[in-house]
């Protein structure tokens, strides 16, 4: 199957898998030219994110790069609280 129709059968199934591994996608963007998704989202752990890029079959022809972040307001007090 060509790349694009796995992505747009990908993308298709996004709404129903997130909510599987209670991801929240907040937004999806997209590189065209340079092949590359970029999606937002809130999720319990990376491990949530990671389980629905498999599921989806994303990383068959993408790089999957999960960067877990926080609020800064979150980290100044876990900080704090240390």
């Amino acid at each position: 199957m060509r790349s694009q129709y796995k992505a747009r059968n990908a993308f298709g199934q996004m709404d129903e898998a997130a909510k599987k591994h209670k991801v929240s996608v907040q937004e999806t963007w997209v590189d065209a030219p340079g092949h590359v998704f970029y999606l937002m989202a809130d999720a319990p752990n990376a491990h949530a994110i990671n389980d629905l890029m498999i599921e989806l079959e994303l990383f068959h022809w993408n790089t999957i790069d999960i960067h877990a972040v926080r609020t800064m307001g979150e980290t100044l007090s876990l900080a704090a609280s240390r």
